[in-house]
């Protein structure tokens, strides 16, 4: 069944105690997600914008809220550490992506695995007219058979959209996508985002992305606004 809306509710985390003191990087958040569009996370530096991200993905032991999924046939409310075992597809691309594998191994991994569920697998000829509809074909040519740790700050990042196209999750998660790019190259990865979120072929995701890129910024259906109270991690 489409998911139709993901509400989370109270979003916490904590990092534990410094005498009675709790170290929390970010206040509790609520905000609702809305398939086909762009959320942007936005605060000052240390305010707690990656480990928003991280607490959804589970990554940090100390955390709380609540996640409401409203699908075709329904809804259901869940806590958030919960999110994976409710069959969220979630992707998540860090600022750096790092890996020691060949491009081509990634591509083929991505697609045979979170691909496959669903009916969603893309064959090779698949990719490939998909890699020219992006207007990326030569692009991967050209880096087919490099390690991912050798790619640069740009061509990683433009990689790692790309498997999100092949991974088709449910939620995607960008941490600063455009922040280490060329003036050259951000309006591209814009675009990939764009595409990403909300693709031709329908199946529309629900995103969440750290940015202080104000052009991607502006773009974006809602923001959520993390003040300067966090503690730095």
């Amino acid at each position: 069944m489409a998911l139709r809306s993901l509400e989370i509710r109270e979003l916490h985390c904590s990092y534990g105690f410094e005498g009675e003191r709790e170290l929390a990087p970010f206040p509790p958040q609520t905000f609702t997600l809305q398939p086909g569009e762009i959320t942007t996370v936005e605060g000052d530096n240390g305010s707690g914008k990656t480990s928003l991200l991280r607490t959804i993905l589970g990554q940090v032991p100390q955390a709380d809220g609540m996640v409401k999924i409203t699908r075709d046939d329904g809804s259901a409310t869940l806590d958030v550490r919960h999110l994976f075992d409710a069959g969220i597809r979630i992707f998540y691309i860090p600022q750096r992506v790092y890996n020691l594998f060949p491009v081509e191994n990634c591509v083929e991994t991505a697609a045979r695995t979170w691909g496959n569920i669903g009916g969603r697998y893309r064959s090779a000829d698949q990719r490939q007219a998909l890699y020219k509809e992006l207007g990326l074909a030569r692009f991967i040519d050209l880096i087919r058979y490099r390690r991912c740790e050798n790619l640069t700050g740009g061509e990683s990042q433009v990689f790692a959209i790309v498997l999100g196209f092949l991974c088709r999750p449910d939620l995607i998660l960008l941490d600063e996508p455009t922040a280490a790019l060329s003036q050259q190259n951000k309006p591209k990865v814009r675009e990939l985002i764009r595409k990403l979120v909300k693709p031709s072929d329908g199946f529309h995701v629900f995103s969440l992305v750290v940015t202080h890129d104000k052009e991607l910024s502006e773009e974006a259906a809602q923001h959520v606004k993390l003040g300067a109270v966090g503690i730095p991690i």
